[in-house]
């Protein structure tokens, strides 16, 4: 059945609707697409081929002073948390036992 559903989508256009950095995500994830060459990753370049049109609501193409806040922040707190208080490795998602 999925078989099925999957045939001829590369035929099918593709309209993206994109807000904020999820517009950033589609640009980068298109121009990915664009450039693989490989025969075995073609589906993936079909998604460049097949889009039609983007649609960009809010999406900061020159950056965002939030980001620029966000980077401000995350110095300040490297100044005043020893780093392994702001360590943020895998390390800490896993639980006992588990492992990568």
């Amino acid at each position: 059945m999925v078989v099925a559903q999957i045939r001829g989508a590369s035929e099918r256009p593709i309209i993206f609707i994109a807000h904020s950095l999820g517009g950033l995500i589609v640009k980068r994830g298109l121009v990915y697409s664009e450039s693989i060459q490989h025969v075995n990753t073609e589906h993936l370049r079909s998604i460049y081929v097949s889009t039609y049109a983007i649609l960009f609501l809010a999406t900061p193409h020159l950056g965002s002073d939030k980001a620029k806040m966000g980077a401000a922040l995350q110095s300040i707190s490297h100044a005043i948390f020893p780093k392994k208080v702001m360590d943020s490795s895998g390390e800490l998602c896993l639980g006992p036992g588990d492992t990568e």
